[in-house]
């Protein structure tokens, strides 16, 4: 099966595509950072599509043009945040949607009665094969992501602020957010987690 992945964050591409390829040696998967690229593709010959929503038009609608073009594919959107603005207008595009902390279990669940590996009867493993931090990643918003990245490369809450067009009071919120998230009570302690998801 060849897997048309669409994803701004490469890491969040990596995690969810090398334990679906662990579990499932039949799948290939093609990693695009915009759907302007994918568009641009001759050969649409993709299976599945599986996007990850934006909350941002210019990049959600993209998928009325995809859907033209690959008629056949399979689509599946994966929502991070709860509301999204532009999911209501472009939800008739995909056969399956999956929201936050379901998403490994619901890819799990999808690729193996497409595989046939279990019959009716048999139990789902629940998750995919991920560390428990890298699960917890890709539950992450863009802009909890991206703040994480910038406080692994030592960056202040006021360059942090800078970078991703925020105040410095928003980025303490989502310092005490991620530390939450992921367990830890320093923000210095939030480097080495980043370093463990990016290098597997």
């Amino acid at each position: 099966m060849q897997v048309a992945f669409i994803s701004e964050c490469s890491t969040f591409y990596k995690i969810v595509s090398k334990s679906l390829v662990a579990n499932y040696s039949e799948l290939s998967f093609l990693h695009f950072d915009h759907p302007d690229v994918l568009l641009t593709e001759k050969q649409l010959g993709f299976t599945h599509l599986i996007l990850k929503l934006t909350d941002r038009e210019s990049f959600d609608f993209k998928v009325k043009e995809l859907k033209k073009k690959m008629p056949k594919s399979v689509f599946i959107g994966l929502v991070i945040k709860r509301e999204f603005h532009t999911l209501k207008a472009i939800s008739h595009c995909f056969d399956f949607i999956f929201n936050e902390s379901e998403i490994e279990e619901k890819l799990t669940i999808y690729f193996n009665q497409q595989m046939n590996k279990y019959a009716e009867n048999d139990v789902y493993p629940s998750r995919l094969l991920t560390e428990k931090n890298k699960t917890k990643y890709i539950q992450l918003s863009a802009l909890h992501s991206r703040c994480l990245v910038l406080v692994s490369l030592n960056k202040t809450n006021r360059e942090i602020a800078l970078e991703i067009s925020k105040s410095e009071r928003t980025v303490e919120k989502y310092i005490i957010f991620l530390r939450t998230h992921f367990q830890v009570k320093r923000k210095k302690e939030l480097m080495p987690i980043v370093k463990e998801i990016v290098s597997g």
